[in-house]
């Protein structure tokens, strides 16, 4: 059932289901992006935003899977749900630490030529990362849910088979116990 070897087989195909899924919506921003009358919007590049639900994914689905012991579909909802406000979180530090250290040199700069406050200025620059975030989080919303489900559906199909297995009176194909 819920053994050690379920939970790496479970990491294992959790990373492969979330480079599955990046795959998903990198293709279906490709799509949208050829509907495009006009010149090519290139939103596809979007996709590296969600780089980081490869490892993030796991994680999540250890944390509120695993250790729970509990796999059904309001759980899968709240796992892709988490890893994707994750993602987001996690692309808003550190594209708002970059901001801020570059805001830091900025101002640096304009107080070190100028004695002018107007410098401090640039500290300002993670709130504009902030509000590019939030502004991407919600355009690729529906996309992520229409490319993340299907697979995180599949992944939670490929798990409780695999519990099932396990729970065969002949020990199931791979011997989970």
């Amino acid at each position: 059932m819920w053994s050690r070897r379920l939970l790496l087989l479970g990491l294992a195909s959790a990373v492969v289901a979330a480079i599955l899924a990046l795959s998903l919506l990198w293709l279906l921003l490709a799509a949208i992006e050829r509907t495009h009358a006009a010149a090519p919007l290139q939103i596809k590049v979007l996709v590296v935003f969600g780089a980081p639900a490869v490892l993030i994914y796991p994680i999540a689905w250890y944390a509120i899977i695993f250790r729970h012991r509990r796999y059904d579909v309001r759980d899968t909802w709240r796992l892709l749900v988490v890893s994707y406000v994750a993602c987001c979180l996690f692309d808003f530090a550190v594209g708002g630490g970059a901001a801020l250290y570059q805001g830091a040199i900025m101002a640096w700069q304009a107080l070190a030529k100028s004695h002018s406050p107007f410098g401090l200025i640039f500290l300002f620059a993670p709130v504009g990362v902030a509000i590019f975030t939030a502004i991407m989080g919600a355009l690729l919303a529906i996309p992520y849910a229409v490319a993340a489900a299907p697979v995180a559906f599949m992944h939670r199909a490929l798990v409780l088979h695999i519990i099932r297995a396990g729970d065969a009176p002949s020990g199931g194909s791979i011997g989970l116990r």
